[in-house]
């Protein structure tokens, strides 16, 4: 019985490793690449997207008790975050924090994170208290000294937002071009007429209604850092002890996990429903459809998460193909209520901001994808625009076929499907490619599960 039982436990171990392997790859493209994609960048995202593959392909099982006192996992954890604490380290300048102050938090937080990795600290939620807390430090330190980030983005919400508050639909309406004359790369045509874009904001109602409580405190990235640190907090309740401050600790200190709240990406708004989900899922909640909805509705490219709904795990009565599709219908009639009354002030003035904007963006040649490396291989030729929905329907079929229903099987199929969309689309940056690290963060602290939760 003991060779079958460390069989047993190698085999289950398999998918834990290979999604940490696709964090630490994916963290690396990000942190190399940043604003543009470079040849370092192009290798380490394809590392993750093989390691994210395999993640998916590995072999079928029927549970993921993994022991956290595991050698390799704790040692591949502990690689990966010495990793991404460097590059912070080697970044800290671009958050235009105080260098010693930024270098005095991060090693504090090395500190708390190796203690509680190594078991040297046997009450774990202390030093789960202290990596959120250094988080919020630097995060709100990020914010306070880059007051005026210049991109779009930011300027977008800030006009969004003074019209919400001001009675005026944010959809019907127009948002500057900050970019003057080199507008043209950033927007399709006939999209921008001197300093004003043709079009009202882009991102979802629910995007903009979270990003409301930052905006009336000063600056609405705020929502965006209250929401990377909740995220945080799920993650380590999931599986409160090592294996929760780890993915609490990749998460929060991820390459980039500064550099986005900085610019103002919302990104983290998804990762946190994504995560919330994954953990209703985990306790069979019947409230499973409320953050489910809140996913759908948040961010354009959930959209693709839908048929990955039949990898939730259900109730047992509910455990079926007509359970499933009755929780989807709950979960979009949750989006409803959240889109709708927005949607219905001017129908036609959302869909030409959420749908008709995104089909006329441009092709991004700096893009972290393959056609965007394919275009600096060959000198400019460009691959097909609808190859990223091919490959995100051909990655659908792959992750339904061999990934059975677990507690991670939601999450790791839908950061992979979505890393296979943005790898294989026209418009390809880091904060696309947040929101998988987010997804590949989360099914792995399911997957190295310490114990069964408790159902609630």
């Amino acid at each position: 019985m003991r060779p079958a039982t460390r069989m047993s436990r190698r085999h289950i171990s398999r998918p834990a490793i290979l999604i940490l392997l696709s964090i630490g790859t994916l963290g690396t493209a990000m942190a190399v690449s940043h604003w543009t994609a470079s040849p370092a960048g192009f290798g380490f995202g394809a590392l993750a997207l093989v390691f994210g593959l395999a993640a998916v392909l590995s072999s079928k099982f029927n549970g993921t008790d993994v022991s956290a006192t595991s050698r390799v996992l704790t040692i591949v954890a502990a690689g990966l975050l010495a990793v991404f604490f460097w590059f912070l380290l080697q970044h800290a300048p671009d958050l235009r924090v105080p260098y010693r102050v930024c270098v005095a938090l991060l090693g504090a937080a090395v500190t708390l994170a190796g203690l509680a990795i190594t078991g040297a600290i046997t009450a774990t939620r202390w030093p789960a208290a202290g990596l959120l807390l250094i988080y919020m430090a630097l995060g709100i330190a990020t914010i306070v000294h880059t007051p005026l980030p210049p991109i779009d983005v930011w300027a977008w919400h800030g006009e969004a937002l003074e019209a919400l508050f001001a009675g005026r639909n944010p959809y019907a309406m127009t948002m500057p071009n900050i970019y003057g004359g080199d507008a043209s790369q950033y927007y399709g045509p006939g999209l921008v007429a001197g300093d004003r874009v043709l079009m009202g904001f882009q991102y979802p109602p629910l995007s903009l209604f979270l990003a409301a409580p930052g905006y009336l405190l000063g600056d609405y990235r705020y929502s965006l850092l209250i929401a990377g640190a909740l995220t945080g907090v799920f993650l380590y309740l999931s599986r409160p002890g090592r294996i929760g401050v780890t993915g609490m600790a990749l998460w929060l200190f991820a390459p980039i996990a500064f550099f986005v709240i900085q610019w103002g990406w919302t990104d983290p708004f998804a990762v946190f429903f994504l995560t919330m989900t994954t953990f209703a899922a985990s306790r069979r909640s019947r409230w499973m459809f409320v953050p489910l909805g809140l996913l759908f509705a948040v961010k354009q490219y959930a959209i693709l998460a839908v048929p990955l709904v039949f990898l939730l795990p259900m109730r047992h009565h509910h455990d079926s193909v007509r359970g499933r599709l009755g929780l989807l219908l709950k979960a979009a009639a949750v989006g409803l209520v959240v889109t709708g009354p927005m949607f219905l002030l001017n129908p036609a003035a959302m869909i030409r901001d959420l749908i008709v904007f995104q089909v006329l963006q441009p092709f991004r040649a700096e893009s972290l994808s393959i056609p965007g490396w394919w275009f600096q291989m060959t000198q400019g030729s460009q691959l097909p625009m609808w190859l990223g929905f091919v490959a995100a329907v051909a990655a659908t079929c792959v992750a339904l076929w061999r990934r059975p229903v677990t507690t991670f099987a939601f999450p790791l199929a839908m950061a992979f499907v979505l890393m296979v969309f943005f790898a294989f689309g026209k418009q390809a940056f880091v904060n696309y490619y947040c929101f998988v690290l987010g997804g590949l963060v989360t099914a792995f602290v399911f997957a190295a599960e310490e114990g069964a939760p408790t159902p609630r």
